[in-house]
This record gives structure tokens, sequence and C-alpha cells, in this order.
């Protein structure tokens, strides 16, 4: 597609990749086949021509974006009026049951809806967050803005605010966001270093707020993944789920009838 496009229309459609970017692209590191780290990246970024890349396809990466959030979706339309509360957030993504209802419709009044926000800078982040959705956080935030951020590289990098009572057009629900930097999620991508980020957007995720390098970096982490495992060892694991599904759907009918039955004896 990018072919046919004139230079000036590319320019245009096309957000410029960082140098950082560039190299991931140019190199194609992956968490499979390098145990090159995040920081070692900016030592080999003067053997770099970034002038002899070419622009992503409009349609790169569009397997991570589910189907059912593409449209406009009641629940994308929910996700981001969730996302209006917050400002200067770089990458954000909604997961979990509730975003996706897995064979049932949901009740969002009586669910927690979760997200992830990704930022440039935590402790500035956080500084303005406390101050302007302060009654998210628990009485760290008394702390300040640098003890909630340090808390948050803790563990998987992340800093939770769980049920925090919000109310989009009228209807009361909870949610609960994680915070994190772009940094953490960049590394997780590309080394695998807890897999709670990267194995997290492993599964289904609404994003909402997308951001180049992520979306480059995503890709091959998916990739890699996909390589790591094998085919034949994913099409056992399909297997797997299903018949596990078949055997748990079975069990829950039969249990369904013998209740039914035995409720039948009582009212005889």
């Amino acid at each position: 597609m990018s072919a046919v496009l004139s230079k000036r229309a590319r320019s245009v459609k096309f957000k410029r990749l960082t140098k950082l970017e560039s190299n991931c692209l140019h190199t194609k590191r992956c968490p499979e086949s390098s145990t090159l780290k995040l920081q070692d990246f900016t030592k080999h970024l003067h053997a770099i021509n970034t002038n002899t890349f070419k622009p992503l396809s409009l349609d790169y990466g569009a397997n991570q974006l589910h189907s059912g959030l593409r449209d406009g979706s009641d629940v994308d339309k929910l996700l981001r009026k969730l996302l209006e509360r917050f400002k200067n957030v770089n990458f954000a993504f909604g997961y979990g049951s509730k975003v996706f209802p897995q064979g049932k419709d949901v009740d969002v009044s009586n669910s927690q809806i979760d997200m992830i926000l990704a930022v440039r800078d935590p402790v500035s982040w956080h500084e303005y967050n406390i101050l302007k959705n302060g009654a998210d956080y628990s009485s760290l935030k008394y702390l300040g803005p640098r003890a909630v951020s340090y808390v948050g590289k803790l563990g998987a990098g992340v800093y939770f605010n769980p049920f925090v009572n919000v109310t989009v057009d009228g209807v009361p629900l909870e949610l609960k966001y994680g915070v994190t930097s772009k940094e953490s999620i960049v590394d997780d991508l590309t080394n695998w270093s807890t897999m709670y980020l990267a194995g997290r957007l492993h599964k289904p995720v609404a994003i909402l707020e997308k951001d180049p390098m992520l979306i480059l970096l995503n890709q091959y982490s998916l990739t890699s993944a996909f390589k790591t495992v094998g085919s034949s060892a994913l099409v056992q694991s399909v297997k797997g789920i299903l018949t596990a599904g078949v055997a748990r759907s079975f069990k829950y009918a039969m249990a369904k009838r013998a209740k039914y039955k035995q409720s039948t004896k009582k009212s005889v």
C-alpha cells in the first residue's frame, strides 16, 4: 500500500520513527533470538543509517486490535470515556473478562474494568493525577508522587489503583487502573524481563492509545512467542482448551439436570 503513496503523502500518513524504533526495526531483535538488553541499543546507533528505513504500512499491527473494538462498540466507547479522566497517556489498553465477555453479557454497572496506562514520566504524571484524582489513591499519596512512583517500580513495574468509583453517562462502575512507564513496557517486550506486561499483551487487549514504538515491539513479541512455542505445541494447547471446555460444559449440564430432577422429586 505504501508503495503507491507519494513521498509527500507518506510524510503525512506515517509518523517518523525515532532512532530507537528504527534500530529495533532494522535489527529485528526479539527475546527469542537475542539477549541484548534495552540499554545496549543506544551503543549501536552510530552504525545505523536511519535515512534508509522505509515507513511502516498503514495496516501494520492491525492484528493487535480486537475486531470487536474497531467499529466504536459500546465497550470501546466506555473505555475511551474512562481514558478521558487522565492526561498525557502514551499507551493504554483495557483487558479482562469485563472488556471481553466470555460467552455472556456483562453488566458493567456491577463490574470492575481493568486498564493499563503507560506514561513517559511516572513521577510527574502521578503528581498531576493526585491533584486531579486524589481519591483514587491510598494513603501512600501523602508521601508524594516520588513514593508512589517508587512503589510502582517494584515487582512488575506497575502501580495499581483498584476499586475506583467512577460514573460514565450516569452509570456507576468500578475501575482498576495500573500505571507504568513506557520504558518498563519497552524493556519487558524486548527482553521478557518479568513477562507481566508482555504476557498480558500476548492475550486479547483493547488498545486505546497507540504508540508506534510499542506497537512495533509488541509485534515482535507476539511473533517471538509463536516461534518459541511452535505450531505443533500451539495446536495441542488449543485442542486441550477445547476438550476442557467441552468437558466443563458437559459437567455443568449434568449438574443442572441432577438439580432439576431433585427439585421435581421434592415438588411431587
